[in-house]
């Protein structure tokens, strides 16, 4: 049974022609010919808003859709195009695994240094930590004077040793 798929934006009517799916990953919305089957996070779309169509931003947009109405998609044309575009996204993902290493790496924690050697600082007026080396000269610990409102976060006094 060969059923037609409309368009899923709401009150829209038409034929799908084009479906929108997202990768995540590398920040690509891929928009194509109509999937064989419908996906659960793939949006069928009509030409209408197919061709409207665009990416969040700091998203690329790719689009592969020939010019084309609903009754013209073949089934070869449509193999066509999703080899194309398959190609196309595992191209991007070898460039992009190339650049960047998927591999977990602790470089970073080997280069801070031990646990008790940086503590954080408070310059006792509610601001930010200061580290060690930020901290004014001459100055002793400060306390800020109690206000009326209350965080959910407390300056505790340093152990004495």
């Amino acid at each position: 049974m060969n059923s037609v798929r409309q368009c899923c934006r709401p009150g829209c009517r038409n034929h799908a022609v084009a479906t929108l799916t997202f990768d995540y990953r590398q920040s690509i919305a891929v928009l194509g010919p109509l999937g064989t089957t419908s996906e659960p996070h793939s949006w069928d779309l009509c030409e209408f808003h197919a061709t409207r169509m665009t990416a969040p931003r700091g998203w690329e947009m790719l689009r592969n859709l020939p010019a084309y109405s609903a009754a013209s998609v073949g089934s070869a044309a449509l193999d066509d195009d999703l080899t194309a575009l398959a190609d196309t996204v595992h191209e991007r993902a070898a460039r992009e695994q190339g650049r960047h290493s998927t591999e977990p790496t602790d470089a970073p924690l080997r280069s801070l240094p031990p646990i008790g050697a940086m503590r954080p600082v408070h310059d006792g007026l509610g601001g930010s930590p200061l580290t060690p080396s930020a901290k004014p000269a001459g100055s002793g610990p400060k306390h800020a004077a109690p206000s009326g409102r209350r965080g959910h976060l407390r300056v505790l006094p340093d152990p004495v040793d």
